[in-house]
């Protein structure tokens, strides 16, 4: 895994916060999966001419210009990747099945094991055939298959469509991921890559109705009341005041922070926000971030466009160096209580302006210079992204864990009761080690 993340953690971390910056999220519940639009995007990059404009475009967008070696480095991770994951659910699809450990995601049951479920996929449907290589490629490195569409055997194309949103009803979604009409003229292939996590608590959740369990957009007029929330009475996580000490809450456990990482702790604290980590099988975090005192003007809006900006210093996105403090041993304690939403929600895009935005604009005109896909001239007709999350007792899309913990002895050095009511507007990071899945915010709580 160290491997892994040496490859992919910096560029995929430099995409996910520039992708994010180009989404128009302000009051708005936002969830992408940087991980799949990067694989896609990587798919475009394989088959873009050598030392092209386009190349050199999507090198620079995708976080690959300072790479020291060559891109194959990067699609030999990715195929790591997809291999670690395998390895990873195929646990799961081993184990038993639990009696009675039951839960309903976006209308289907299904029963999970203890194991969690990690996946990524891809695919190209075409209408003609593709070049070898890039063929060849696609399995080599995304373990990605290849699909025709049969102009005259639509049972074929039926069984196809399928296959693919049987896939997105199990993962969640609500609608279809693909009609008939994604493969109506212009389009000749479709690239499509997929991620999926499922995973538990490693300590278990209660839900709980609480008096008053959020605030939407972060404001003292808009509570939401009575509605079911998460509840955890101890447990072991990772949590940092982003505060000057003046103000920090939990001032013992804030110095051990500040002791070993004061420049760092001291650069980020003029944002005011807290962080934690709560984990899940799997080497699987759930990382929130909120801004605090967010009703005297500090909105997640104000807090994710610094978070978001870059050190002047090291060119590094300040998201990602507060998840490396995050990441250190000395933010490891004791949660006395958690209390955090219980939601689920879906978001629909349209990828084309987003990543214009990101600076990713000639594969979408007559400039694109793709033709290593089927040898012909090829560009991005259509970009859409889709994704949904479910956030309840059991976990991420999973159902009930059954877990004995032995403390570390270091988890006993600070006994000050920490409680955690998350009633704010946060972002959210799932993360698989330091790589990012998936990020987004939520900022309204439906009842």
């Amino acid at each position: 895994m160290q491997e892994i993340e040496s490859v992919l953690t910096e560029p995929l971390s430099r995409f996910s916060g520039n992708l994010l910056k180009s989404i128009d999220r302000n009051g708005k519940n936002v969830i992408i999966s940087p991980l799949s639009i990067h694989m896609a995007l990587n798919l475009v990059l394989m088959g873009s001419d050598e030392k092209s404009k386009t190349e050199d475009e999507l090198i620079e967008a995708l976080g690959y210009s300072k790479l020291r070696s060559s891109i194959d480095t990067v699609h030999g991770a990715y195929n790591k990747l997809s291999k670690a994951f395998r390895e990873i659910s195929e646990v799961a699809k081993r184990e038993k099945l639990h009696k009675g450990e039951e839960s309903e995601f976006g209308h289907v049951h299904t029963r999970m094991t203890k194991a969690p479920i990690l996946e990524t996929w891809c695919m190209a449907i075409t209408k003609d055939t593709l070049l070898p290589n890039y063929s060849q490629y696609l399995q080599k490195y995304y373990n990605g298959s290849v699909a025709t569409v049969e102009r005259d055997n639509p049972a074929a194309n039926q069984k196809l469509l399928d296959r693919v949103n049987n896939w997105g009803k199990e993962a969640g979604f609500s609608d279809d991921l693909l009609t008939q009409n994604d493969f109506a003229d212009p389009v000749q292939v479709l690239l499509l890559s997929a991620v999926r996590v499922e995973a538990f608590w490693l300590e278990k959740f209660y839900e709980h109705e609480a008096d008053i369990a959020f605030y939407n957009d972060g404001s003292l007029d808009k509570p939401v009341k009575k509605v079911k929330c998460l509840i955890n009475s101890d447990f072991s996580g990772k949590f940092v005041e982003f505060v000057d000490s003046s103000v920090a809450k939990f001032k013992t456990h804030h110095k051990r922070i500040q002791d070993a990482n004061s420049t760092q702790l001291l650069e980020l604290s003029k944002h005011n926000f807290r962080a934690m980590d709560i984990p899940l099988s799997g080497d699987i975090t759930y990382t929130i971030i909120e801004p605090l005192d967010q009703d005297k003007g500090n909105t997640l809006e104000k807090l994710t466009e610094a978070l978001l900006s870059k050190d002047s210093t090291d060119n590094q996105i300040l998201l990602f160096k507060a998840l490396q403090l995050l990441d250190s041993d000395e933010a490891r304690t004791n949660i006395a209580r958690l209390q955090m939403p219980k939601f689920s929600f879906q978001t629909n895009l349209d990828l084309v302006p987003i990543l214009q935005s990101a600076g990713i604009s000639r594969i979408f005109g007559s400039d694109a210079e793709l033709r290593k896909i089927s040898g012909q001239g090829l560009y991005v007709d259509r970009a859409r992204h889709d994704a949904v999350i479910e956030v309840n007792q059991v976990g991420l899309k999973a159902a009930g864990v059954t877990k004995m913990s032995i403390a570390p002895l270091m988890a006993h050095i600070d006994r000050e009761p920490i409680r955690v009511e998350v009633q704010n507007p946060f972002l959210f990071v799932i993360r698989y080690g330091k790589l990012p899945l998936f990020i987004g915010q939520l900022t309204n709580l439906s009842k």
